[in-house]
This record gives C-alpha cells, structure tokens and sequence, in this order.
C-alpha cells in the first residue's frame, strides 16, 4: 500500500513507533462498570482506592519504557543504515571529505546511543514494571472473585504499595 502523506496508515517501519503522548492508563473497571455490580460496591470501593493507584503507575511506567525501547529499536538502525550510505558516499566521491564527516558523525552517533541505550535498560525496565502492573491486576481480579488468596495478597498489596516497595511479591 503506497502511503500519502494526508493518509491515516503509515508506512510498516513506522506503525509501532510511540509518536506523541501515551494514552493515560486506565483502571480495570471503569466508574460505569462498577455501577453495574451494586453487590461488590464496597470491595471496588476499597480497590479504588487503595490498589488501583499503584496499578495505574505500574502501567504508567510500564508504557514509558516501553516507548523509549521502541524508539531506541528505529533509531539504532536508522543511525546503521546513515553510517552505511556515509560510507557508500564516501567510496563513491573519494575526492570530497564531507561523506567521511557524516559517516564518522553517524558512527560515533550510534556509538554514543548504543551506548546510552545499553545503560538505560529499557526493555528489562519494561518487562518489570509490566509484570508488576500484571501482577496488581491479578490480585485485583482475585480479590473480586472471592479466592481464598485474594483477600491476604491485596493486604499484602496495600502494604507495598504504602510502603513504596515496587515487588509484588512475584519473583
């Protein structure tokens, strides 16, 4: 499929790429969804507002370093692939110097981001705290279904989440 610039779809390369901001995370149950189970009025209430807040952040941080490993997955090979043409450029017009500046430019660029990325740890960042958010959902749920677990891990929960532990107990 060709892609016009006033089109809705971008081009494969770029439809995972995160652009702009991310959608702000949103609670298991919405205050709609809620109000169709009068019976449960009090466990959503205390959810509410104790467990769904650690959740919220969880997925919060989950979606921030899930966007910055993405990112880092197109410009490490955009940065690869101007270094490659520099080098292209370079073979090509050996009487000019500037191909060689940009292709030692874009090389020490992807160095430097290879680098930075490799420190920043995005996806072990990423896979944390999504197993973290996945985890808070879980007993959410389990909390809400009656299980005999439910009632001791939300305590559990609740105290982690006063405390600013960020385990879930899940190792």
């Amino acid at each position: 499929m060709t892609w016009l610039p006033g089109s809705r779809r971008r081009p494969a390369l770029f439809r995972r790429v995160p652009w702009g901001r991310a959608d702000p995370p949103r609670a298991p149950l919405s205050i709609a969804d809620e109000a169709a189970y009068p019976a449960l009025t009090a466990e959503l209430t205390l959810l509410r507002a104790e467990l769904v807040p650690a959740l919220l952040r969880a997925q919060r941080d989950a979606e921030r370093h899930q966007r910055r490993h993405r990112r880092q997955q197109v410009l490490l090979p955009a940065l690869s692939v101007l270094t490659a043409v520099g080098g292209a450029a370079q073979a090509a017009w050996a009487s000019s110097p500037w191909p060689g500046v940009v292709t030692g430019l874009a090389g020490a660029g992807a160095t430097v981001f290879t680098g930075y990325a490799m420190r920043r740890r995005s996806l072990r960042d990423f896979q944390h705290c999504r197993r973290r958010a996945e985890a808070l959902r879980t007993i959410y749920f389990r909390f809400l279904t009656g299980t005999p677990a439910g009632e001791t891990e939300l305590i559990s929960a609740i105290a982690r989440a006063r405390s600013g532990t960020a385990e879930t107990g899940r190792g």
